[in-house]
């Protein structure tokens, strides 16, 4: 959503909340599911258009700032020894770059 790319995904734990109106929500279960979600995706354009400006309305209720914070917040509170030796910040910036790859 973030990258204006329709978003096919599972309509299991939280995906469906998290995505809303913006994705085609398909049976993780199903290969069935999924190929025809990804064939729509890929020929109708009025639906890939569709997910694409839902996503980018759906995009705007999230913030990287909070998301940023709400993991940042707990691990300073408690002191959190650096695991891997990269600073949290760092962490947040891989983190971000792979959700948009």
């Amino acid at each position: 959503m973030w990258c204006d790319c329709p978003i096919v995904c599972s309509n299991t734990t939280s995906l469906p909340e998290i995505a809303g109106d913006a994705a085609l929500l398909v049976d993780p279960r199903s290969s069935e599911d999924l190929a025809h979600a990804m064939s729509r995706v890929l020929t109708d354009t009025a639906t890939r258009q569709a997910l694409i400006e839902h996503g980018r309305r759906r995009v705007s209720g999230f913030s990287w700032q909070e998301f940023a914070g709400g993991c940042v917040r707990p691990a300073s509170s408690a002191n959190a020894p650096q695991r891997v030796g990269l600073p949290m910040a760092a962490l947040l910036r891989i983190s971000i770059v792979t959700a948009c790859l």
